[in-house]
This record gives structure tokens, sequence and C-alpha cells, in this order.
């Protein structure tokens, strides 16, 4: 931009960490939607876990906003924030968290594309799923087959992965 507005950075999403802790000096406010406060003091960045403590950690200020239909994602190192480490808490009423992707039937474009997808996948293949109909269709195709040993890599975790 020429007005210096925009900046470009080349970088793979998981290096979003790093890239703060190293790059960004602070941010004045960090406002983010959390699961309510478990037992031990932490509130759970839901699935949005992948660099938001690192923006905790370069913030002057952090706020969270107590959502109850925040989902708690474990399973990480830095899926949540400790209360410590919490300036504010907003609590209020929050909608259902909305929903990626296809909630209804597989049309016959699904069936056939995921039809032709799962005949090549090997046992021991490690799958990335995306969202909506199509993956959905191939996470339940692979379900309902004899594959093995099947592992993830992958951002997003959605609906076919649990079946």
């Amino acid at each position: 931009c020429t007005a210096g507005f925009g900046f470009y950075n080349a970088l793979r999403y998981s290096e979003l960490p790093r890239y703060y802790r190293e790059n960004v000096k602070h941010v004045n406010v960090a406002m983010f939607q959390v699961a309510p406060m478990d037992s031990h003091g932490y509130f759970s960045f839901g699935p949005n876990a992948s660099h938001l403590k690192a923006v905790c950690d370069v913030s002057d200020v952090v706020i969270v906003e107590v959502n109850k239909n925040m989902p708690r994602c474990l399973g990480g190192f830095e899926e949540a924030v400790h209360i410590s480490e919490v300036d504010m808490v907003v609590e209020g009423e929050n909608p259902p968290i909305a929903e990626l992707g296809a909630g209804g039937a597989p049309t016959d474009v699904d069936c056939a594309v995921a039809k032709l997808i799962v005949e090549e996948i090997p046992n021991g293949a490690c799958l990335q799923l995306g969202i909506g109909g199509m993956p959905n269709t191939v996470g339940s195709m692979i379900a309902e087959s004899d594959l093995k040993d099947l592992g993830v890599h992958t951002e997003m975790y959605v609906d076919a992965f649990v079946d």
C-alpha cells in the first residue's frame, strides 16, 4: 500500500507464534473469546489456539470474553491463558458458535469424487481434510473403509475426523 498502511510477510501458519514473539514489539490491547475458566484458572482459546497465547505474551492488556459456547480444546501446549495473565474479563450472553461446512446430505458429485479419493489412500497415510461437504464425505467414507493407522496433520479439526 503506497500510504504505508499495509505490509506483506510471507510465512507459514505454523510460524505465527514465533512471528509474534520475535517480530511484534508489542500489542496495545488483545481481546479474545475464550471458554469458561477451568478449575486451574485457565481460559481455553478453543479451536483458535494456534497463536493467541503468543499474542497475549506481547500485549500490554489482555481482555477475554467468556463464551459458554466455546469448546475447550485440549492437547496443545499454548491452548489457554491463565487468569493471572488476564487484565479484564467480559461476561455476557453469546449465541452458539457458527458452524462451517456442510451439514446436509452429500451430493452425488461429493460421493463420486470422494470414492475416487478414498481408493487412492494407503494404510498409514497422513491426512488433511478441509471444510465442507466434499471433505466430510471423504472422511465418512474413510471411517467406513478398512484403512488403518491413519494420521492427521491439520490446523482444522473437522467432524469427519471424529467419525
